[in-house]
């Protein structure tokens, strides 16, 4: 990890997927690198992604298909977020 992020391989050693998987959920918008290097393109993760990721990693091993779990992946991650602000506004 170098600078709180993380390289694609490093992201795919910690949560056992193929770096050609995070490559393909990039592509199809499912969990994007919080950061990108213009001149490498090499892809950076953060620690947020770990989560993300066994949370889709979940939906799948229950049987959804990718398209059916970026759907309900996508409504859990507005309910985190949204619990998320209405916590810290409270601060």
């Amino acid at each position: 990890m170098k600078n709180g992020r993380y390289s694609i391989g490093e992201i795919s050693r910690l949560c056992c997927v193929p770096i050609s998987k995070l490559r393909y959920w990039d592509e199809s918008g499912v969990i994007k690198p919080c950061f990108v290097d213009e001149e490498s393109g090499y892809r950076y993760y953060d620690n947020e992604t770990l989560l993300l990721i066994s949370v889709l990693k979940y939906y799948q091993s229950c049987g959804f298909k990718l398209g059916k779990s970026k759907r309900y992946f996508s409504a859990w991650i507005s309910t985190i977020w949204n619990n998320y602000s209405i916590n810290t506004s409270l601060y």
